[in-house]
């Protein structure tokens, strides 16, 4: 997840708190805090469900207001397949049946 860094309040930005919220809460909780960058990976969500985001600044100053809320839906679980059949199946004229 990304994000841009805005005006700073004539005092230089801290570090960021990212806050999350599963669709249909209006309840978000801090997710990460102390992020010194405008980017982070997003780990141990739920598959296939659609989660709510809001960022705020911190300067010397204090905290900004709450970025415009983003809605992330991740991938739906991927459980894999039965392999393909084998293909090609054929007589190997360098074997005997004694081999």
């Amino acid at each position: 997840m990304v994000w841009e860094s805005s005006f700073n309040g004539g005092s230089n930005v801290i570090d960021y708190t990212v806050s999350i919220s599963e669709e249909g809460s209006e309840t978000f909780t801090t997710y990460m805090t102390g992020l010194a960058t405008t980017s982070t990976v997003v780990t141990g969500l739920s598959a296939n469900k659609t989660y709510r985001f809001v960022v705020k600044a911190r300067n010397a100053i204090g905290y900004s207001l709450v970025s415009q809320i983003t809605n992330i839906k991740t991938l739906p679980e991927f459980v894999g397949e039965k392999p393909s059949a084998p293909i090609n199946l054929q007589n190997d004229p360098t074997k005997t049946n004694a081999d």
